[in-house]
Parts: structure tokens; sequence; C-alpha cells
């Protein structure tokens, strides 16, 4: 990987950056294409945020709200490229996973959302979308997760039946 890269890696320099949309986008499908993980924490160096969705979602890392509005295709393009919104970030003070953190966004917008600055205001219509976006993904996710534990509980318990290691099996002994 080039030194840029190391500096700035894309999938998480690109969400903030205030280059036009095509160009971030374009960046990160590069970045994805040479190996780069949709699901990589960030390191040492600030701002600390998290994972490439965490930065995709988050007004802290960047001063531009506008930036920000613009970012549904990056979170389309990183939850399509294997990036998981039900993983946690470093987000201060909420350390939730991108999905959580939009769900109470919109949670408290509902709630005081008209006391919120302009710029906060105009925010909501992306959340909504990537909201939804993430919601889609997370829900599949959960759906492998538990088909995946249930097919482990049943292979676990035929093996206990053929090995002769069930309570029945005991039974039979006697």
């Amino acid at each position: 990987m080039d030194r840029v890269f190391e500096e700035r890696p894309p999938l998480l320099w690109e969400p903030i950056s205030t280059e036009p949309i095509e160009v971030r986008l374009a960046n990160m499908r590069a970045a994805i294409a040479s190996g780069a993980d949709p699901n990589e924490l960030d390191g040492t160096r600030k701002p600390r945020v998290g994972r490439p969705l965490d930065y995709a979602i988050t007004t802290l890392a960047c001063a531009y709200h506008e930036t920000v509005k613009t970012n549904l295709p990056i979170v389309e393009l990183l939850l399509e490229t294997g990036a998981d919104p039900r993983l946690p970030g470093r987000i201060p003070i909420q350390d939730v996973s991108p999905l959580e953190g939009v769900r109470r966004w919109l949670e408290a917008f509902d709630i005081r959302g008209g006391n919120w600055a302009s710029e906060e205001t105009a925010l909501k219509p992306f959340y909504e979308s990537a909201y939804k976006a993430m919601k889609k993904v997370a829900d599949k996710l959960d759906a492998q997760d538990a088909a995946e534990r249930a097919n482990d509980y049943t292979t676990e318990k035929e093996n206990e039946l053929n090995t002769g290691s069930s309570w029945f099996s005991w039974l039979t002994f006697w």
C-alpha cells in the first residue's frame, strides 16, 4: 500500500472529504478493489471515529454537514462490499454501532428536532435513508447468524447421537 493510503486511508478519509461524491466513490472503489477492509477500525490518529461507516454518518469528524448529506452512495457502497452496520465504532461517549447511532439521532430529532439548527435538521433525510439501508443489511446478517447458530446446534446434536454421548445412549446402557 502506498504512503498516501497509509496516511489517509480512503475508506476513512473519503467520507469526510470535500471532493465531489463521484471522486470520493471512485477512490473508495479503488481502495476496496485493492483489498481495503470496509470494517477496519481507524488507527490511533485523530479523529478516531471508528470504522468507515462511522465516518460516513458522523459530523464529528467533518465540519461540513453538506458533505455528510451527500454520503448515502458511500453508505450503500460500504454495505454492498461487506460493511457490518452492527459493529461498534469509536464515536466519543457513545461507542455504539452506526446503526444504533443513527437510530438514536432520529429518535432525538423526533423529540427535540424543532429546536435544532437548520444544518442539523437538513441531515434528517440522509439519516432516514442511511438507517433504512443499514437496517436492511443488519436484519439480513442477523438472520444469517441465527441460521448458522441453528445449524451448529443441529450438527452438535447429530454428533452426540452418532457418538453415543447423549443421555438416551446412557439409558440404553442400563
